[in-house]
Parts: C-alpha cells; structure tokens; sequence
C-alpha cells in the first residue's frame, strides 16, 4: 500500500475513489472506441489472429470471460451506438451489456434499446431477472447456442438445440443403422465430406484459368496443401474458409497455387482491406 493514501483523510480517500472510478468509465469507453475502429480494420488479422476475442484473449491477454463481456458489448454498441456513452457514464455496466447482447442478438435495434432502458443501473442479478421477464412467452426472443463441456481427452458432451424435425430424422436414422449419436453424425460427417470433395473434383470450370472461377482442380491442390487449415502464418482457424488471391482477380492476378491461399473470413476481408482501400471496403465488411 502507498505510504501516501495512509496520511489521507477519510474524505478525501472516497473523494479520491469516486473520481478514479470516473477515469476507469472514460477508460471502458476509449477502450471500446479503439476496439471498434480495431475491428472495422480487421487489424488483429495482421498479427494472425482470426477474431477479436483471439486478439484480446492470446495478445492482450484477456481472460476469456473478460475477453467476451469486450466482445459482446463491442457487437451491441454496433447496433446500438449510445451502448458506449452509458458505459461511460456509469448506465451500464459491462456485464449487463453482455447480457444484453447475448440476449438480443435477434432483436431489432428498437426492441433492442426498450430493453436497455430497464437495465440501466442494474446489478447483473437485476439484469438477469429482468431478461428472463422479457424470455416468458418469448422463447424466440433466446439466441439458440450449443454448450460443449469436455468430459475427457477424446471425448466431449454436448448439448445442441435442435429443430424436432431434424430430431426425429436424426433417431429415425440412428434406429435403421442401429447406431448411437456419436457413430450416426460422424457417418453422416463423413458423407458431407465426400460429396465436398467429389464436387470439387468434378467441378468444370466452363470459363477456363482467366475466368473468375477458380479451376477445380486448383482449388483441391490448395485444400491437400492447407489440410483445410487458414494459410496466414500463426492462424490456425478451421472455420468460414475462402480461397484468396494474394494478387487481386481485379488487378490480373492469376488462378495458380502460387497466387492462390486458403484464408479465413478475417484474412481474406484484411487481404482485401488491403488491396482495395478501406473506404471502399467498409460497404461490404462494415
């Protein structure tokens, strides 16, 4: 403990935390204005990193919970741009928030202000009692997510949300091949996987290798080469994959395995961030 805050008077030692806790909500809101404009750039991309919270959570070393709460009330204030403005004043916590975004996530900006309205200066157990008021007789207001909790090295429990539709098909299935869930999604898994890799095998490409399409067989040379795996150095996403062109189709670039990667979403929107400029980016990213 400083030696100095042991010589202050009581009163001026809460005069001293009421103001430090002024500067720590003007600090939330610069934070979120920088990550935002962060986001816009896509610059946590050029470290190899495929999302923000990869960003917060392995550079700027974020725990995870902390890392989501940013995240989240990162995603609201993009609906609802006041979002930082009662961070700032001390409305709304960046809890609450997080709540509030994972709640609204498929609500309009309007509903979506009505309910921030009634969390303002709420405690996180007013705001979830609150959410969970909006929730009766509204299921669909819930975001459908799944929870995955491993159990052990090779294997993990899952709770999915599914369509009672999909359900019956799924046991219907399992009961004519006798399988369990495990053995009936990865034989269909693998099915999906062969018909993918048959498509990209028997694909023409009627245009040939100065068309916009990528050859076939470029396309499976670059997939073998990836292990379907983004390309950018330090990434390691699986997930929203595209084929990019490190010299832009626009400007000439040619459809050869030299000049063609396998990037995720977030590469391949920096790449071209970086090609085209910004502004006329931010129409289609932003």
């Amino acid at each position: 403990m400083l030696k100095v805050l042991m010589n202050i008077s009581d009163k001026d030692l809460l005069t001293k935390v009421s103001f430090l806790v002024k500067i720590e909500r003007r600090a939330h809101f610069h934070l979120l204005e920088h990550l935002q404009e962060v986001q816009r750039r896509r610059l946590y991309a050029d470290l190899g990193y495929s999302s923000m919270f990869k960003y917060l959570t392995r550079e700027l070393k974020y725990s995870e919970g902390a890392a989501v709460r940013r995240v989240n009330t990162l995603r609201l204030s993009n609906k609802v741009p006041a979002v930082k403005k009662l961070i700032q004043s001390g409305e709304l916590s960046l809890e609450v928030a997080s709540k509030a975004q994972n709640f609204s996530q498929n609500l309009s900006p309007t509903k979506t202000k009505q309910i921030l309205q009634k969390l303002k200066f709420k405690s996180n157990d007013e705001a979830k009692r609150i959410l969970n008021d909006f929730t009766q007789g509204d299921t669909a207001a819930m975001p459908l997510r799944d929870i995955k909790k491993p159990i052990s090295n090779s294997q993990t429990r899952v709770h999915l949300t599914l369509e009672n539709k999909t359900l019956n098909l799924l046991e219907k299935f399992k009961a004519i091949k006798k399988f369990n869930s495990d053995e009936a999604l990865l034989f269909l898994l693998n099915l999906g996987f062969e018909e993918i890799d048959s498509k990209i095998q028997i694909t023409k490409n009627s245009k040939g290798t100065q068309g916009r399409s990528i050859p076939s067989n470029v396309k499976k040379e670059i997939l073998k080469r990836s292990n379907y795996i983004c390309e950018f150095k330090g990434c390691d996403e699986i997930k929203n994959l595209e084929f990019e062109h490190i010299i832009p189709f626009a400007k000439g670039g040619l459809h050869t395995l030299e000049n063609i990667k396998l990037y995720c979403r977030t590469h391949n929107q920096r790449s071209a961030i970086k090609a085209f400029g910004q502004l006329k980016m931010d129409q289609y990213l932003n």
